[in-house]
């Protein structure tokens, strides 16, 4: 494309050459002719598979004397997407008639240039550092080689680069030319190692990488100091990262996702700035070292999907933790020091089909807000449990040993959603009605055969479900709920509902859903409220 620019400025050169000569000659009345302007010609991008047309403007401007100097600025041909950079051709100086003849001769081709949002334009430096990293080359039949780059510039510089569908083995050393770069994300498929030239972005702030391929990292990782995020996702091929991770040492925030590590580095621990860390996808990442205790300004911690079959008693010195998730793992039991982190607001146990008790310290949580305790082997909940006056959200399902709720749960004040399934529950303390401020009941697959009624005293309950319950009757306190909205019953052995049903004023949804149910009792269809949804949407048709 650049020959065809060349070829077709010589054409237009040409062109005032013949201009100017006949402008030379006198006209019939004697005066000196006036030639016409001849029509500026079209310059056609293709950016994004669009082609588009643009007339350029004419400008004055002087050449840049090294490839670092900046191009001069030129007005946009291009009208680009946003954060996206803008190609445009490069401004040349009006010629006089001998450089014009000169250029007919011997054409001197000059490279585009990128032109960023805020108008000024890339040095020439890493404008062909881009062009390197790109999978088109100079040839290619596009003004837009970036297809898979995705790159924003300011100031004259580069600073972000995303990089999808990396084709190659390794990246060109060229992705160590970008000074101010601030921001990188590499996705690839065969990517299986980086250049140390990595290591000469020094001003790089967030760091995202992706491959399948991607065996290790190189050393010189380590140097890029300013890191204060490191994501490595997905790497199924990376079991080990090296120790000079432990030098980025103001990053906050690591994610280790989908990799197959089976161990970290001791410097890891080093990284007392992280603020938070994820952990996951690792099957052979059995434990954790003690060094974990070094991590004391680490706010989230993410433990999902590894092989870890205890935590270590470490874990009570992060007492800035506010999240903790142990999710798809192997424990067995949890460290009592764990009553260590009275700032957790939110602990997410899931998938540990070994754990069948809660350490009594768990008590200790008193900032607790969200409570998850999901498909574990929990036979019974320490009383402590209830001291938990914090509570908003409880969730409690998918542990088949658990048949009893203790009447403690009425300390559960503040708690607004009671999620109870696929546990063994035949019944519900009465305590349940104690809950003053609870608008979420969700039951499901358990053994419930009835409820108590107690329920009616749940005034503030505005959603009240049931999915695959063994019930067969609903108290008639129900119709005390005044502020129901959400009425839904799925798969339970329901044979008759009470008339109070139809005090629920503000009922917008009543579901009877797969319950052999094909009419409502007329008295009732003329109680509820007018627009009210019905599932089965007959059951109140004659």
């Amino acid at each position: 494309m650049v020959k065809q620019r060349l070829n077709r400025l010589v054409s237009l050169l040409a062109a005032i050459l013949l201009v100017g000569a006949a402008a030379c000659t006198k006209s019939n009345t004697g005066q000196i002719a006036t030639p016409e302007t001849p029509a500026p010609p079209q310059v056609t991008i293709i950016s994004n598979d669009q082609e588009i047309t643009a007339v350029p403007t004419q400008v004055v401007a002087e050449l840049p004397t090294s490839e670092n100097e900046p191009l001069p600025a030129s007005p946009t041909v291009v009208a680009a997407p946003p954060n996206t950079p803008t190609l445009a051709p490069t401004p040349t100086a009006v010629p006089d008639a001998t450089s014009l003849a000169a250029a007919a001769v011997t054409p001197t081709p000059t490279p585009p240039t990128i032109i960023c949002q805020d108008g000024t334009q890339v040095v020439q430096s890493e404008y062909e550092a881009l062009l390197a990293l790109s999978p088109l080359n100079n040839d290619s039949a596009s003004d837009y080689p970036f297809y898979w780059i995705v790159a924003e510039c300011a100031n004259q510089h580069v600073i972000t680069i995303s990089w999808n569908n990396v084709e190659g083995e390794t990246l060109p050393p060229q992705i160590g030319s970008f000074p101010n770069l601030i921001a990188l994300t590499i996705i690839g498929k065969n990517l299986s190692s980086l250049p140390p030239e990595i290591g000469n972005l020094t001003n790089l702030e967030g760091l995202s990488i992706s491959s399948e391929s991607l065996s290790s990292l190189p050393p010189e990782i380590g140097n890029l100091t300013n890191l204060t995020g490191l994501g490595l996702l997905s790497n199924t091929s990376l079991s080990s990262l090296p120790p000079e991770i432990g030098n980025l040492s103001n990053l906050t925030s690591l994610y280790l996702s989908g990799n197959n590590l089976s161990s970290l580095p001791l410097e890891t621990w080093n990284l007392r700035n992280l603020r938070s860390l994820t952990i996951g996808g690792s099957p052979n990442l059995t434990s954790l070292p003690p060094g974990i205790s070094n991590l004391t300004n680490l706010t989230s911690l993410y433990l999902l999907y590894n092989g870890l079959s205890s935590l270590p008693p470490e874990i009570g010195s992060l007492t800035n933790l506010t999240e903790l998730e142990l999710s798809e793992n192997n424990l067995g039991s949890l460290p009592s020091e764990i009553g260590n982190l009275t700032n957790l607001t939110s602990l997410r146990l899931v998938e540990s089909s070994g754990l069948s008790s809660l350490p009594p310290e768990i008590g200790n949580l008193t900032n607790l807000t969200y409570l998850y305790l999901f498909n574990n082997s929990l036979a019974s909940l320490p009383p402590e449990i209830w001291n938990l006056k914090n509570l908003d959200y409880l969730l409690i399902e998918g542990n088949p040993e658990l048949t009893t709720l203790p009447p403690g749960i009425s300390n559960l004040s503040n708690l607004t959603t009671l999620s109870l399934g696929y546990n063994n529950l035949s019944s519900l303390p009465p305590e349940i009605g104690s809950l003053p401020n609870l608008r979420n009941l969700l039951l499901s697959e358990d053994n419930l055969g009835s409820l108590p009624p107690e329920i009616g005293n749940l005034s503030q309950l505005t959603e009240l479900r049931f999915l695959g319950t063994r019930l067969t009757s609903l108290p008639p306190e129900i119709g005390n709920l005044s502020n129901l909205t959400v009425l839904r019953f799925s798969g339970s052995s329901l044979t008759s509902v009470p008339l109070e049903i139809g005090n629920l004023t503000n009922l917008v949804d009543f579901m009877l859903f797969d319950n052999n149910w094909t009419s409502l009792p007329p008295e009732l269809c003329a109680a509820l409220p007018v627009g009210i949804t019905l599932i089965p949407a007959d059951l109140c048709t004659p």
